[in-house]
């Protein structure tokens, strides 16, 4: 499964209360194998009340969180899109294939045209 998205919003790595690192924590205690791609999150640039959050929360981040979109679709049948760029989406788009399952949780019309497409399962809830 590919989570695209974990920071609270699009264009930060605050991650303080993200919804989508709860959602990673709750797929990955459902046994879920989970590959995370944000492009603003970077391990190694946490601070402070952030780092901390992430160590109480979400401790494993650095095996799951992928430098690539494409490293975080790698085997993926499952995508689910908190939020993605415009780059990312392109790379999301690019992979799809018949049988994959897209949930996207922002409602990126891209996506769902792209998908309708490549006759691919596309779920957009919570928008």
């Amino acid at each position: 499964m590919a989570l695209f998205g974990l920071a609270f919003k699009p264009g930060t790595d605050d991650m303080r209360d993200s919804p989508l690192v709860a959602l990673a924590e709750q797929l990955l205690g459902k046994g879920f194998d989970i590959a995370i791609f944000d492009g603003f999150v970077k391990i190694s640039r946490l601070l402070g009340k952030n780092k901390e959050f992430i160590e109480r929360e979400i401790p494993h981040l650095d095996r799951l969180l992928q430098e690539t979109p494409a490293a975080a679709l790698a085997g993926a049948q499952v995508i689910v899109v908190g939020h993605a760029d415009a780059e990312a989406r392109r790379a999301l788009i690019t992979a799809l294939v018949p049988g994959m399952r897209i949930v996207d949780l922002s409602g990126y019309a891209d996506l769902r045209a792209a998908a309708s497409a490549a006759a691919v399962e596309y779920e957009g809830i919570c928008w």
